[in-house]
């Protein structure tokens, strides 16, 4: 699996990013699948740029498809990433999270429609890249406008908003193309209190490690992220993805339950064997 850097935030320092340009990706990608293929490589992620997509209008949708077509002409299955931690200046999802989420969603719609014609290996779509790491840099640091100077109390709600923009943007990718696949990443971490920290310290090391699952916890309607969370009770059903109902019996059949050969999920005590086969 290859990769090509996508992040078209504006920094700390105000600059608005967009490194395929400065890299020459942006108008050499056919090259680059080209390469990609030469040295075996069968999967890309691409980040199209939230901010930079729109700014672009028409010139914009056309560059998309000729890159799909591109990837497709190698073979190659792209993962797309929808957000990769830029939204276009209009937007405010602090201020104002509903447009933000209502414009993200027609946001998914569009690409989605745009390259549901391409003729090649199915795509792979991440909708909000690193929703944990995402909500702390943009209101714990200056590393990502538009919080300066930092307001970590608003991460949680930052963190919420762009939860319900994944979920809603998933729901437009699968009106459109209703087996496309879905992935969600964010970058494990683990909060180490300082050396000879008392219980106090330690406790809230302990909760700034714990917080980077609370936006897979919140995902219940597309993936079985219930199985893995901390606040899941033993009585629990699990959560089947609201997709295709080829996507439900896929994972009907890819649990069980320990120690039995029952397959219901209706059963408590569930858990994922290949949750990465129905995503």
């Amino acid at each position: 699996m290859g990769g090509f850097e996508g992040a078209d935030h504006v920094n700390g320092h105000g600059q608005p990013l967009d490194p395929n340009m400065r890299n020459g990706h942006a108008v050499r990608f056919a090259e680059d699948y080209a390469a990609a293929k030469r040295l075996g490589l069968h999967v890309v992620r691409e980040s199209i740029g939230w901010r930079i997509f729109e700014a672009g209008g028409a010139a914009a949708m056309l560059s998309l498809q000729a890159q799909a077509r591109a990837a497709a002409s190698q073979g190659l299955q792209v993962v797309w990433s929808l957000m990769h931690y830029g939204w276009p200046d209009r937007l405010d999802p602090l201020a104002r999270p509903g447009q933000f989420i209502d414009a993200f969603s027609r946001h998914c719609r569009l690409v989605a429609e745009l390259i549901a014609d391409v003729v090649g290996p199915p795509p792979v779509y991440q909708p909000v890249n690193e929703i944990s790491f995402l909500a702390w840099a943009a209101t714990s640091t200056d590393l990502i406008q538009p919080c300066r100077p930092p307001v970590p109390e608003k991460g949680p709600e930052l963190k919420r908003t762009l939860v319900r923009a994944a979920l809603r943007g998933i729901d437009a990718l699968w009106s459109v193309a209703p087996g496309a696949r879905i992935v969600h990443t964010d970058p494990a971490i683990h909060v180490e209190p300082p050396l000879g920290a008392g219980p106090a310290d330690s406790d809230a090391a302990a909760r700034e490690t714990a917080s980077q699952f609370e936006a897979w916890e919140q995902h219940a309607k597309t993936v079985t992220f219930k199985e893995y969370s901390r606040f899941c009770g033993p009585d629990d059903t699990p959560t089947i993805p609201s997709g295709s109902s080829r996507k439900r019996h896929c994972w009907r059949t890819t649990w069980s339950v320990p120690g039995t050969k029952a397959e219901s999920p209706s059963s408590a005590g569930w858990a994922p064997t290949a949750t990465s086969t129905c995503t």
